[in-house]
């Protein structure tokens, strides 16, 4: 069995063009909102001073 298919077999489709996330799509979801509400974790709106901070 290709790579490919275990990827297909393993997603829950509902129709063809109608995804449905898995358990670790979902906790990815709510960790990335939880980590986007934390007032001590550094964004950006400026991709220029992030690639100057990722650079230093």
């Amino acid at each position: 069995m290709k790579k490919q298919d275990v990827c297909k077999e393993k997603a829950s489709f509902v129709k063809d063009d109608e995804f449905v996330p898995n358990f670790y799509t979902k906790q990815a979801v709510l960790e990335a909102e939880k980590i986007a509400a934390d007032p001590n974790v550094k964004g950006y709106t400026d991709l220029e001073e992030l690639f100057r901070n990722l650079k230093s």
